[in-house]
């Protein structure tokens, strides 16, 4: 799959500030609709703004396009330069081409199948979706931002797109979120309240479909839904994920991130960040290792300065397989392989992060990596 992304709550922009202007949610849609890598490219309208401020104002965007590049490959995806020869200057991607040769460096560490996540968002296709496509951004931004790791499941449905999700999709998360429900198939609701009634937690947004009304808790089985209310305004129906990516008010995040920190605490990995600084970790059973991407998306639109962050904690559920050993930082913005204080506790592990300038790599067990040439 590829695709020209542009950030669709913003509609009289072609580039929308970061911290706000994350693609995450469809990098993850991308992969779980075609259980395959998606490749992103900018959108036309935004390369052409940028050559245009390059050649006429003297502006730079070099880190502005490095953090999208980082952050297609920290979601399991790609990333395509958009450079036409004789259109812009391709000194604007020399920030990508050098994290390219990281990744090529160190591509072992970007090609394995991770461990599943304990949360999912579990997108459902039917003739609905169409008016819960912000619900699902909002609320996957929303979760990237509070740092609390997840996947995306896509169900499909209709004529065109088959019906792939079943108890095994399911099995292993501890909790489901589902933006939309309305019209989804026999078998999808089957399957939900199986998981459900064996033991899962599933986040909905329509229960009538399951035959609740309200909000709150519902215990079904040994599990229970959580009901989250939806509403009309203006002729709009609203919901909390989807209010959250029109209006961006962090004490919606902060609403969505509770909810989940009070059914499973310690979900988030990194504190206090103000949505500037993202951790998608993987855990790879198979090698015994555990990846974290680190993105700063502290970037000043203006002048594309990044401003670097300091004394990072991470804290990450510890693995069954590690008991042992100190985390390393590999980075495209440095030379140096560091070795990072690493704590281990009955049920967690602590590691702490001195620096982060854009993009970095937090690796703790599997073999040791040599340090870049």
């Amino acid at each position: 799959l590829t695709f020209e992304n542009t950030y669709a709550a913003v509609e009289d922009k072609n580039m929308v500030p970061f911290p706000r202007n994350k693609w995450v949610a469809w990098e993850k849609l991308a992969r779980a609709a075609t259980n395959s890598p998606f490749v992103i490219l900018p959108d036309t309208g935004e390369i052409k703004e940028i050559i245009q401020n390059h050649l006429l104002h003297g502006k730079t965007y070099k880190n502005y396009l490095y953090i999208h590049f980082a952050e297609a490959y920290a979601n399991r995806g790609a990333y395509v330069f958009y450079h036409v020869y004789n259109w812009g200057d391709k000194k604007e991607w020399e920030k990508c081409a050098k994290a390219a040769e990281f990744l090529l460096d160190h591509r072992a560490l970007y090609e394995s199948e991770p461990d599943r996540a304990e949360i999912a968002v579990v997108v459902l296709w039917s003739e609905a979706l169409y008016r819960r496509t912000f619900s699902y951004l909002g609320l996957a931004q929303a979760l990237a931002e509070s740092n609390i790791p997840f996947d995306v499941i896509f169900g499909g449905g209709g004529k065109y797109l088959r019906d792939r999700l079943n108890r095994d999709v399911l099995s292993g998360y501890r909790i489901i979120f589902v933006p939309n429900a309305l019209n989804i198939t026999e078998n999808q609701k089957l399957v939900i309240k199986n998981y459900v009634k064996n033991g899962g937690i599933a986040i909905v947004f329509d229960g009538e479909t399951f035959g609740l009304s309200g909000e709150g808790a519902f215990p079904y089985g040994k599990g229970a839904f959580l009901l989250i209310p939806t509403w009309e305004y203006q002729g709009e129906e609203w919901d909390i994920g989807n209010l959250y990516f029109q209006g961006y008010d962090d004490s919606v995040r902060k609403t969505i991130a509770d909810i989940v920190e009070k059914l499973l605490p310690g979900a988030s990995v990194l504190r206090n960040t103000a949505r500037k600084v993202v951790a998608y970790p993987y855990y790879y059973s198979a090698h015994r290792t555990v990846v974290i991407h680190l993105l700063n998306y502290d970037h000043n639109l203006e002048t594309d300065g990044v401003t670097p962050k300091s004394d990072l904690v991470l804290r990450i559920k510890k693995p069954d397989f590690l008991s042992s050993g100190n985390a390393i930082l590999l980075s495209p913005d440095s030379e140096e392989t560091i070795s990072l204080e690493t704590t281990y506790h009955d049920d967690f592990v602590e590691i702490k992060v001195p620096g982060l300038e854009v993009y970095a790599l937090v690796v703790l067990g599997g073999k040791r990596v040599s340090p870049r040439r």
